[in-house]
Protein backbone atom coordinates (compact mmCIF):
# COMPACT_ATOMS: atom_id res chain seq x y z
CA UNK A 1 0.00 0.00 0.00
CA UNK A 2 1.17 3.43 -0.80
CA UNK A 3 2.42 5.78 2.29
CA UNK A 4 0.04 8.21 3.56
CA UNK A 5 0.38 11.96 2.40
CA UNK A 6 0.54 13.35 5.85
CA UNK A 7 1.44 17.16 7.12
CA UNK A 8 4.93 17.99 7.38
CA UNK A 9 4.59 18.28 11.26
CA UNK A 10 3.56 14.51 11.67
CA UNK A 11 5.55 11.91 10.87
CA UNK A 12 4.82 9.92 7.99
CA UNK A 13 2.07 7.18 8.13
CA UNK A 14 2.53 4.07 6.52
CA UNK A 15 0.19 1.36 7.26
CA UNK A 16 1.42 -2.38 6.85
CA UNK A 17 0.10 -6.03 6.85
CA UNK A 18 3.35 -7.27 8.57
CA UNK A 19 3.31 -8.44 12.28
CA UNK A 20 4.93 -6.32 13.91
CA UNK A 21 8.22 -7.99 15.03
CA UNK A 22 8.94 -8.19 11.75
CA UNK A 23 8.85 -4.57 10.70
CA UNK A 24 12.03 -2.71 10.53
CA UNK A 25 11.48 -0.18 12.87
CA UNK A 26 14.23 2.03 15.35
CA UNK A 27 11.41 1.83 18.45
CA UNK A 28 8.44 -0.79 18.55
CA UNK A 29 5.75 0.97 21.63
CA UNK A 30 3.88 -1.56 23.01
CA UNK A 31 1.86 -1.63 26.12
CA UNK A 32 1.49 -3.55 29.40
CA UNK A 33 -1.04 -3.11 32.73
CA UNK A 34 -0.79 -4.88 35.73
CA UNK A 35 -3.36 -7.81 37.08
CA UNK A 36 -5.44 -7.99 40.33
CA UNK A 37 -2.65 -8.91 42.12
CA UNK A 38 -0.52 -5.77 40.75
CA UNK A 39 1.96 -7.82 38.54
CA UNK A 40 3.03 -7.46 35.32
CA UNK A 41 0.36 -8.19 32.54
CA UNK A 42 1.63 -7.54 28.87
CA UNK A 43 -1.00 -6.05 26.23
CA UNK A 44 -1.37 -8.00 23.27
CA UNK A 45 0.94 -6.27 21.39
CA UNK A 46 3.40 -6.78 23.71
CA UNK A 47 3.13 -10.28 24.11
CA UNK A 48 3.61 -10.62 20.63
CA UNK A 49 7.35 -9.27 20.87
CA UNK A 50 7.90 -10.96 24.02
CA UNK A 51 7.17 -14.64 21.94
CA UNK A 52 9.26 -13.15 19.18
CA UNK A 53 12.14 -12.69 21.39
CA UNK A 54 11.31 -15.88 23.16
CA UNK A 55 10.49 -14.49 26.08
CA UNK A 56 12.96 -11.97 26.85
CA UNK A 57 10.76 -8.92 26.86
CA UNK A 58 8.95 -9.67 29.86
CA UNK A 59 12.28 -11.17 31.45
CA UNK A 60 13.79 -8.15 31.29
CA UNK A 61 10.82 -6.32 32.30
CA UNK A 62 10.58 -8.00 35.62
CA UNK A 63 14.39 -8.00 36.20
CA UNK A 64 14.43 -4.31 35.58
CA UNK A 65 11.76 -3.91 38.37
CA UNK A 66 9.42 -2.35 35.93
CA UNK A 67 5.50 -1.60 37.16
CA UNK A 68 2.85 -0.61 34.30
CA UNK A 69 1.42 1.80 35.97
CA UNK A 70 -0.14 4.43 33.67
CA UNK A 71 2.31 6.08 31.48
CA UNK A 72 5.44 4.40 32.94
CA UNK A 73 8.19 4.07 30.24
CA UNK A 74 10.87 1.39 29.97
CA UNK A 75 13.06 1.12 26.99
CA UNK A 76 14.20 -2.33 26.80
CA UNK A 77 16.90 -3.36 24.08
CA UNK A 78 16.37 -7.03 22.58
CA UNK A 79 19.20 -8.22 20.25
CA UNK A 80 18.30 -10.53 17.10
CA UNK A 81 15.43 -8.56 16.35
CA UNK A 82 14.55 -6.21 13.40
CA UNK A 83 14.12 -3.09 15.54
CA UNK A 84 16.61 -1.44 17.85
CA UNK A 85 14.29 -1.74 20.95
CA UNK A 86 10.80 -1.82 22.64
CA UNK A 87 9.43 0.57 24.50
CA UNK A 88 7.06 -0.25 26.72
CA UNK A 89 4.20 2.09 28.31
CA UNK A 90 2.15 1.28 31.04
CA UNK A 91 -2.12 1.31 30.70
CA UNK A 92 -2.52 1.13 34.67
CA UNK A 93 -4.55 -1.28 36.45
CA UNK A 94 -8.00 -2.91 35.37
CA UNK A 95 -10.50 0.28 35.59
CA UNK A 96 -13.79 -1.96 34.77
CA UNK A 97 -15.05 0.32 32.14
CA UNK A 98 -14.95 -1.60 29.28
CA UNK A 99 -13.63 -5.67 27.97
CA UNK A 100 -10.54 -6.51 26.69
CA UNK A 101 -7.91 -8.44 28.51
CA UNK A 102 -4.40 -7.38 28.64
CA UNK A 103 -2.85 -10.47 27.12
CA UNK A 104 -5.32 -12.72 26.63
CA UNK A 105 -6.25 -14.50 29.41
CA UNK A 106 -9.56 -14.05 31.21
CA UNK A 107 -7.71 -12.98 34.82
CA UNK A 108 -5.38 -10.49 33.45
CA UNK A 109 -6.94 -6.80 33.77
CA UNK A 110 -9.72 -5.06 31.72
CA UNK A 111 -8.32 -1.68 29.83
CA UNK A 112 -10.18 0.65 27.42
CA UNK A 113 -9.14 0.95 24.30
CA UNK A 114 -8.65 5.13 24.92
CA UNK A 115 -6.67 4.15 27.89
CA UNK A 116 -4.33 2.12 25.05
CA UNK A 117 -4.69 5.06 22.91
CA UNK A 118 -3.29 7.26 25.29
CA UNK A 119 -0.77 5.15 26.52
CA UNK A 120 0.68 5.06 22.73
CA UNK A 121 0.65 8.70 22.53
CA UNK A 122 2.07 9.18 25.17
CA UNK A 123 5.59 7.43 25.07
CA UNK A 124 5.15 8.16 21.18
CA UNK A 125 5.39 11.94 22.47
CA UNK A 126 8.80 11.34 23.66
CA UNK A 127 10.62 10.19 20.73
CA UNK A 128 12.85 11.83 18.32
CA UNK A 129 13.79 10.51 14.81
CA UNK A 130 13.93 7.02 13.50
CA UNK A 131 10.93 4.80 12.17
CA UNK A 132 8.81 4.47 15.10
CA UNK A 133 6.09 0.85 15.03
CA UNK A 134 2.62 0.41 16.65
CA UNK A 135 0.14 -2.64 16.45
CA UNK A 136 -3.55 -1.16 15.61
CA UNK A 137 -4.30 -4.51 16.15
CA UNK A 138 -6.46 -7.42 13.90
CA UNK A 139 -8.36 -4.50 12.15
CA UNK A 140 -7.96 -0.62 11.54
CA UNK A 141 -8.50 1.57 14.41
CA UNK A 142 -8.92 5.03 12.87
CA UNK A 143 -8.84 6.43 16.81
CA UNK A 144 -5.48 4.87 17.81
CA UNK A 145 -3.46 5.68 14.59
CA UNK A 146 -4.71 9.47 14.81
CA UNK A 147 -3.33 9.43 18.47
CA UNK A 148 -0.34 8.05 17.60
CA UNK A 149 0.51 10.03 14.63
CA UNK A 150 -0.25 13.43 16.37
CA UNK A 151 2.09 12.27 19.42
CA UNK A 152 5.01 12.47 16.75
CA UNK A 153 3.54 16.27 16.20
CA UNK A 154 6.50 18.68 16.60
CA UNK A 155 6.65 22.32 16.49
CA UNK A 156 9.87 22.75 15.34
CA UNK A 157 10.09 26.05 13.59
CA UNK A 158 12.38 27.54 16.33
CA UNK A 159 13.66 23.99 17.76
CA UNK A 160 16.61 21.51 15.90
CA UNK A 161 14.49 18.72 18.17
CA UNK A 162 13.40 15.96 15.24
CA UNK A 163 9.88 14.39 15.19
CA UNK A 164 10.13 10.41 14.73
CA UNK A 165 10.49 10.25 10.56
CA UNK A 166 7.87 7.55 9.57
CA UNK A 167 5.08 5.93 11.79
CA UNK A 168 4.72 2.35 10.85
CA UNK A 169 1.12 0.66 11.70
CA UNK A 170 1.01 -3.05 11.64
CA UNK A 171 -2.54 -4.27 11.53
CA UNK A 172 -4.00 -7.68 9.96
CA UNK A 173 -6.96 -5.44 8.12
CA UNK A 174 -5.84 -2.40 6.05
CA UNK A 175 -7.60 0.50 5.67
CA UNK A 176 -9.28 2.08 2.68
CA UNK A 177 -8.12 4.56 0.84
CA UNK A 178 -10.75 6.86 1.47
CA UNK A 179 -10.35 6.20 5.58
CA UNK A 180 -6.39 7.17 4.74
CA UNK A 181 -7.74 10.35 2.90
CA UNK A 182 -10.11 10.83 5.66
CA UNK A 183 -7.29 10.81 8.41
CA UNK A 184 -5.28 12.74 6.35
CA UNK A 185 -7.60 15.28 5.82
CA UNK A 186 -8.09 15.70 10.00
CA UNK A 187 -4.14 15.22 11.08
CA UNK A 188 -3.56 18.46 8.73
CA UNK A 189 -6.21 20.46 10.25
CA UNK A 190 -5.27 19.96 13.97
CA UNK A 191 -1.46 20.49 12.73
CA UNK A 192 -2.42 23.79 11.32
CA UNK A 193 -4.14 24.57 14.54
CA UNK A 194 -1.44 23.30 16.42
CA UNK A 195 1.09 25.22 14.69
CA UNK A 196 -1.18 28.80 14.77
CA UNK A 197 -1.40 28.43 18.71
CA UNK A 198 2.44 27.74 18.86
CA UNK A 199 3.79 30.96 17.08
CA UNK A 200 5.09 33.73 19.05
CA UNK A 201 2.53 36.43 19.75
CA UNK A 202 4.93 39.04 17.60
CA UNK A 203 4.84 36.41 14.81
CA UNK A 204 0.86 36.51 14.18
CA UNK A 205 -0.78 39.49 15.01
CA UNK A 206 -3.97 40.26 13.43
CA UNK A 207 -2.38 41.45 9.54
CA UNK A 208 -0.23 38.01 9.80
CA UNK A 209 -2.98 35.65 11.33
CA UNK A 210 -5.04 36.99 8.39
CA UNK A 211 -2.50 36.06 5.30
CA UNK A 212 -1.95 32.73 7.67
CA UNK A 213 -5.61 31.68 7.30
CA UNK A 214 -6.29 33.49 3.41
CA UNK A 215 -3.21 31.42 1.99
CA UNK A 216 -4.74 28.14 4.39
CA UNK A 217 -8.51 28.67 2.41
CA UNK A 218 -6.59 28.57 -0.71
CA UNK A 219 -5.04 25.75 0.05
CA UNK A 220 -8.21 23.98 1.18
CA UNK A 221 -11.03 25.10 -1.66
CA UNK A 222 -12.45 27.47 1.19
CA UNK A 223 -14.12 30.80 0.61
CA UNK A 224 -12.57 34.21 2.98
CA UNK A 225 -13.79 36.90 3.42
CA UNK A 226 -11.91 39.90 5.53
CA UNK A 227 -12.95 43.19 7.32
CA UNK A 228 -10.77 45.94 8.31
CA UNK A 229 -11.14 47.86 11.60
CA UNK A 230 -12.69 50.42 9.04
CA UNK A 231 -14.94 48.16 7.53
CA UNK A 232 -15.80 47.13 11.21
CA UNK A 233 -15.78 50.53 12.49
CA UNK A 234 -18.99 51.26 9.78
CA UNK A 235 -20.59 48.55 10.87
CA UNK A 236 -20.93 49.53 14.36
CA UNK A 237 -18.74 46.89 15.91
CA UNK A 238 -17.12 48.60 18.48
CA UNK A 239 -16.57 46.13 20.73
CA UNK A 240 -14.29 44.35 18.49
CA UNK A 241 -12.31 47.47 17.43
CA UNK A 242 -11.92 48.49 20.35
CA UNK A 243 -10.25 45.62 22.00
CA UNK A 244 -7.85 46.19 19.26
CA UNK A 245 -7.25 49.79 18.99
CA UNK A 246 -4.08 49.11 21.38
CA UNK A 247 -2.07 47.83 18.75
CA UNK A 248 -0.17 48.63 15.87
CA UNK A 249 -2.50 46.20 14.09
CA UNK A 250 -6.00 47.10 14.07
CA UNK A 251 -8.21 44.44 14.33
CA UNK A 252 -10.37 42.30 11.85
CA UNK A 253 -12.99 40.05 11.08
CA UNK A 254 -12.06 36.64 8.93
CA UNK A 255 -15.24 34.56 7.50
CA UNK A 256 -14.29 30.99 6.25
CA UNK A 257 -17.06 29.16 4.38
CA UNK A 258 -16.65 25.61 3.70
CA UNK A 259 -19.59 25.27 1.34
CA UNK A 260 -21.64 21.59 2.18
CA UNK A 261 -23.62 20.21 -0.68
CA UNK A 262 -27.18 19.38 0.62
CA UNK A 263 -28.09 23.11 0.59
CA UNK A 264 -29.52 23.50 4.05
CA UNK A 265 -28.44 25.65 6.86
CA UNK A 266 -25.10 26.10 7.76
CA UNK A 267 -23.24 25.19 10.81
CA UNK A 268 -21.69 28.50 12.64
CA UNK A 269 -18.33 29.24 14.26
CA UNK A 270 -17.13 31.74 15.91
CA UNK A 271 -13.78 31.65 16.89
CA UNK A 272 -12.08 33.92 20.03
CA UNK A 273 -8.49 35.24 17.76
CA UNK A 274 -7.08 37.30 20.55
CA UNK A 275 -3.48 36.69 18.94
CA UNK A 276 -1.91 38.12 22.11
CA UNK A 277 -4.04 38.94 25.37
CA UNK A 278 -1.93 41.22 27.68
CA UNK A 279 -5.35 42.24 29.37
CA UNK A 280 -4.64 46.14 28.24
CA UNK A 281 -5.07 48.67 30.82
CA UNK A 282 -5.44 46.23 33.13
CA UNK A 283 -2.08 44.91 32.59
CA UNK A 284 -1.55 40.97 33.96
CA UNK A 285 0.56 40.51 36.17
CA UNK A 286 1.37 36.59 35.61
CA UNK A 287 0.82 34.17 32.89
CA UNK A 288 2.38 36.56 30.08
CA UNK A 289 4.42 34.59 28.19
CA UNK A 290 1.34 31.98 27.28
CA UNK A 291 -0.73 34.89 26.61
CA UNK A 292 -0.48 33.73 22.69
CA UNK A 293 -2.53 31.03 23.57
CA UNK A 294 -5.72 33.38 23.60
CA UNK A 295 -6.69 32.49 19.92
CA UNK A 296 -6.91 28.67 20.44
CA UNK A 297 -10.57 29.22 19.76
CA UNK A 298 -10.15 30.93 16.34
CA UNK A 299 -7.55 27.99 15.53
CA UNK A 300 -10.09 25.33 16.35
CA UNK A 301 -13.10 27.01 14.55
CA UNK A 302 -10.32 27.30 11.42
CA UNK A 303 -9.33 24.20 11.26
CA UNK A 304 -13.02 22.30 11.27
CA UNK A 305 -13.80 24.67 8.33
CA UNK A 306 -10.49 23.96 6.36
CA UNK A 307 -11.24 20.24 7.03
CA UNK A 308 -14.30 20.56 5.95
CA UNK A 309 -13.56 22.46 3.00
CA UNK A 310 -10.89 19.45 1.78
CA UNK A 311 -14.04 16.65 2.78
CA UNK A 312 -17.02 18.66 2.05
CA UNK A 313 -20.17 17.06 3.77
CA UNK A 314 -23.66 17.43 3.99
CA UNK A 315 -23.37 20.81 5.73
CA UNK A 316 -21.56 24.00 4.89
CA UNK A 317 -19.61 25.18 7.15
CA UNK A 318 -19.00 29.00 7.92
CA UNK A 319 -16.51 29.92 10.74
CA UNK A 320 -15.59 33.95 11.95
CA UNK A 321 -12.75 34.48 12.82
CA UNK A 322 -12.52 37.79 15.36
CA UNK A 323 -8.97 38.84 15.35
CA UNK A 324 -7.29 41.31 17.67
CA UNK A 325 -4.06 42.28 19.76
CA UNK A 326 -5.23 43.45 23.72
CA UNK A 327 -1.91 45.49 24.61
CA UNK A 328 -1.90 48.57 25.93
CA UNK A 329 -0.49 52.00 24.53
CA UNK A 330 -1.74 55.43 24.39
CA UNK A 331 -4.28 54.88 21.89
CA UNK A 332 -5.73 51.87 24.30
CA UNK A 333 -9.45 51.56 25.27
CA UNK A 334 -9.62 52.24 29.07
CA UNK A 335 -11.67 51.23 31.98
CA UNK A 336 -14.83 53.57 32.41
CA UNK A 337 -15.14 53.93 28.45
CA UNK A 338 -18.66 52.85 27.13
CA UNK A 339 -18.52 51.41 23.73
CA UNK A 340 -21.60 51.02 20.79
CA UNK A 341 -21.37 47.13 19.72
CA UNK A 342 -22.92 45.91 16.79
CA UNK A 343 -25.73 45.19 18.00
CA UNK A 344 -27.27 48.54 18.86
CA UNK A 345 -26.10 47.78 22.52
CA UNK A 346 -23.69 49.70 24.75
CA UNK A 347 -21.21 48.20 26.99
CA UNK A 348 -19.40 50.32 30.00
CA UNK A 349 -15.63 48.73 30.27
CA UNK A 350 -14.67 47.89 33.46
CA UNK A 351 -11.73 46.06 33.01
CA UNK A 352 -10.07 45.99 29.64
CA UNK A 353 -8.44 42.43 30.32
CA UNK A 354 -12.32 40.76 29.86
CA UNK A 355 -11.80 41.42 25.83
CA UNK A 356 -13.18 38.35 24.83
CA UNK A 357 -16.91 38.97 25.25
CA UNK A 358 -16.19 42.53 23.67
CA UNK A 359 -14.90 40.44 20.63
CA UNK A 360 -17.20 37.35 20.49
CA UNK A 361 -20.42 39.96 21.25
CA UNK A 362 -19.67 41.61 18.08
CA UNK A 363 -18.38 38.67 15.78
CA UNK A 364 -21.68 36.71 16.98
CA UNK A 365 -23.91 39.79 16.25
CA UNK A 366 -22.44 39.88 13.04
CA UNK A 367 -22.33 36.39 11.96
CA UNK A 368 -26.39 35.84 13.64
CA UNK A 369 -27.88 36.27 9.85
CA UNK A 370 -30.93 34.27 10.52
CA UNK A 371 -30.40 31.34 8.24
CA UNK A 372 -27.98 29.09 10.85
CA UNK A 373 -28.20 25.91 12.00
CA UNK A 374 -26.47 26.88 15.37
CA UNK A 375 -24.00 29.07 16.43
CA UNK A 376 -21.23 27.94 18.32
CA UNK A 377 -18.96 30.18 19.89
CA UNK A 378 -15.64 28.76 20.34
CA UNK A 379 -12.77 30.40 23.21
CA UNK A 380 -9.99 28.95 25.69
CA UNK A 381 -10.79 28.67 28.97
Amino acid sequence: MPRTPAPEQCAELTPTSSPLPELDADVVVVTAGTDASGALALAEDALVIDRASGGALRAALERGGYRAVWAAQRFVNLPGTPFGSVLVVGTGPENGRETGPVGGDPDAPRVTLRERRHALAAGLAGLTGGRVAVSSGGAWDALLVEAAALATYRYDRYSERPRPAELLVSCARLPHEEDLAELSSRLRSVCFARDWVNLPGGHKRPEASTALLLEEAGRSGVEARVWTAEELTALGAGGLVGVGQGSAEPARLVRLTAHGTDGGPPLVLIGKGLTYDAGGVNLKTTWLEHMKLDMGGAAACAGAVFRSGRRPRGRTVVAWIALAENVMSATSYLTGDVLRMHAGTSVEVTNTDAEGRLALADAMSIADTGDAAALLTVAPP
